[in-house]
C-alpha cells in the first residue's frame, strides 16, 4: 500500500488556540498583530512551576551519624522493615552464589 503524500496526509488537530500556529520546530507563534508590524514573539504555553524547595540538610547527631536513614526506617511498619531486610539478604546471597562464596555460619 502506498503511503499518502505529505499533501494528502491529515495532520492531528492542534491544541493551541485558533489564533496561534505551530512551526516545524514546535514553537507556538502568534499571528501578526493588527497594526501589521509582523511577528510578536513566541507564546509561552507552559504553566509556570514554583521553584522546588531545597531539601533540608541531613540530620547528624554529635557522633556524626546521619539520622535521616534511621528515621526513614522507623517510619516503616514492622512488616515493611522485615521485607526490606529480607530483600537485602536475598541480594547478598545472590552475590555470594555468583562469586562462589559461602556465608560464615
Amino acid at each position: 500500500m502506498a503511503r499518502p503524500s505529505a499533501r494528502t496526509r491529515r495532520r492531528p488537530a492542534s491544541r493551541a488556540s485558533s489564533t496561534a500556529r505551530r512551526t516545524s520546530a514546535g514553537v507556538t507563534r502568534r499571528p501578526a498583530d493588527s497594526s501589521g508590524t509582523g511577528y510578536n514573539g513566541p507564546v509561552d504555553t507552559s504553566t509556570p512551576r514554583p521553584p522546588a524547595p531545597e531539601p533540608p540538610p541531613p540530620d547528624v547527631d554529635e557522633a556524626g551519624v546521619d539520622l535521616t536513614v534511621i528515621r526513614w526506617f522507623l517510619e516503616l511498619t514492622p512488616e515493611g522493615r522485615l521485607a526490606h531486610v529480607e530483600g537485602i539478604l536475598r541480594t547478598a546471597r545472590a552475590i555470594w552464589e555468583q562469586n562462589n562464596v559461602r556465608p560464615v555460619p
